[in-house]
């Protein structure tokens, strides 16, 4: 039997609070696992992000390499998102709070470790601002080559 749908904006005001911890318990995990990955990703599977290589590559090449990481990292985030809804949450229960109800679901939001990814990303952010630079004259790339 499916779950009533509530708009997450319209529980007891009491729910709030313990929907915050909720929310630094889901953070915390998201921030140690994008680390982790990031390390993964930039560190070993991906060759080392040099930024005299990054400017000899085609723009189709460049772009194509931007996609694939953002893919990657898209699905690594969907992943996150679901084996967090299974992990039990340490606040369920507490006043009437359901991590599973819409507003624990709209806690554990996979763009929020998409964004993590993302912005721990740096040979993500350096293709980027590369490919980008091709494009704007006013583009600055600021990645300092790693020694």
């Amino acid at each position: 039997m499916p779950r009533e749908i509530i708009d997450p904006l319209s529980q007891p005001y009491h729910i709030y609070p313990i929907a915050l911890l909720d929310f630094f318990w889901v953070v915390s995990i998201y921030v140690i696992s994008a680390a982790c990955l990031v390390i993964l990703i930039d560190g070993h599977i991906l060759p080392q992000f040099s930024i005299d290589e990054t400017r000899k590559r085609s723009s189709f090449r460049l772009a194509g390499e931007i996609l694939g990481q953002l893919a990657l990292q898209g699905f690594i985030a969907v992943f996150l998102a679901v084996a967090l809804q299974r992990l039990p949450s340490p606040v369920h229960g507490m006043y009437g709070y359901d991590p599973h109800a819409s507003l624990g679901l709209l806690l554990r939001n996979p763009a929020i470790v998409y964004i993590i990814l993302f912005s721990q990303s740096k040979s993500l952010q350096g293709k980027m601002q590369v490919f980008m630079s091709r494009f704007d004259k006013n583009a600055i790339v600021t990645i300092p080559e790693k020694r």
